[in-house]
């Protein structure tokens, strides 16, 4: 068993996980794999996630003391508050268990938990956390990886655990790296350095890690979210409070949102947190230039105009 850091959990480990940081002290949820098997039981289905298209994606059963998370065709999770059992379909290679487990499965544990887990990404840059989120393809990876490039740090890709602290919204981070499209280098331009492992069998992003892609592991105050939009010019504008809070909500993850009391507390979360995080809406136009030109504005926006004293 090997011990890893995610998102402020220690994970004990009986099979490996090259995505996570190592870790030492107790471990506070075990991972096993079971037996691949074809999964075609049926079971007590108490919600069904769904996909753009309308495709089922993640289905959850309630179990004594936990849950039961299917990902059809391809894995089951059997879920209590310390302990994950992997049951793969025969023949999903094990990358995508992991990436499953990683970025669906424990963001969910963790929200289960009465903790906030937002569908966004984020980068530390000059001192001032920043979040990102969106609709899925709305570039939250990739404004990240931009910022990166440009002396930000990443705190985690699409899974932003977020918690008020002493009347400040605090981000844990989760784990390194960022999952991109092939091609993105692109509008990026290329990263030396970076290690790119496909996530998954099922598409074809990737997992870029590496010195072009640092990572910060400590907690830090969060000084904004971005809702990230398509538009035909570039436009930055908050969002009210009663807004704000909607937005928290509609990109909040879930395990069972069949469970009014659990979704009831996920709104009180997200008016006390709209509170003390702004939100704004980031608009901006496709392309490398128009990437460019947004991270100069978000610099802008959260430290001021440059001055001939710092860099921009």
């Amino acid at each position: 068993m090997s011990l890893h850091r995610y998102a402020g959990l220690i994970l004990s480990a009986g099979f490996p996980l090259p995505e996570l940081p190592l870790a030492t002290g107790r471990p506070t949820v075990t991972v096993t794999m079971g037996c691949r098997r074809r999964l075609d039981e049926i079971h007590d289905w108490r919600h069904t996630w769904r996909q753009p298209g309308g495709g089922e994606w993640m289905r959850v059963a309630r179990r004594a003391g936990g849950f039961l998370v299917q990902f059809p065709r391809l894995v089951e999770f059997e879920v209590t508050r310390r302990a994950i059992a992997c049951s793969p379909r025969v023949g999903v290679p094990l990358r995508t268990v992991r990436h499953l487990l990683l970025d669906q499965l424990l963001p969910a544990m963790i929200a289960a938990r009465g903790r906030t887990v937002l569908h966004a990404s984020a980068v530390a840059i000059d001192g001032r956390a920043i979040g990102f989120t969106g609709l899925a393809g709305a570039g939250k990876s990739t404004i990240a990886a931009a910022l990166s490039r440009l002396g930000g740090v990443t705190l985690t890709d699409d899974a932003l655990v977020v918690d008020v602290k002493r009347g400040a919204a605090v981000a844990t981070p989760a784990y390194p790296g960022l999952r991109l499209w092939p091609g993105s280098e692109s509008v990026l331009g290329a990263a030396p350095a970076t290690r790119r492992t496909r996530v998954s069998h099922y598409n074809a992003k990737e997992r870029w890690v590496g010195v072009a892609v640092p990572f910060r592991s400590r907690r830090m105050r969060l000084d904004a979210l971005y809702v990230l939009a398509r538009g035909r010019t570039l436009a930055i504008s908050p969002l009210s409070r009663q807004q704000a809070m909607m937005t928290l909500v509609e990109f909040s993850m879930m395990m069972d949102a069949s469970d009014r009391a659990a979704v009831r507390r996920g709104f009180e979360r997200a008016s006390v947190l709209a509170e003390h995080l702004p939100v704004y809406r980031l608009a901006f136009p496709r392309g490398a230039r128009a990437l460019h030109t947004a991270c100069a504005a978000l610099r802008t926006h959260q430290l001021g105009p440059a001055s001939p004293g710092r860099p921009t």
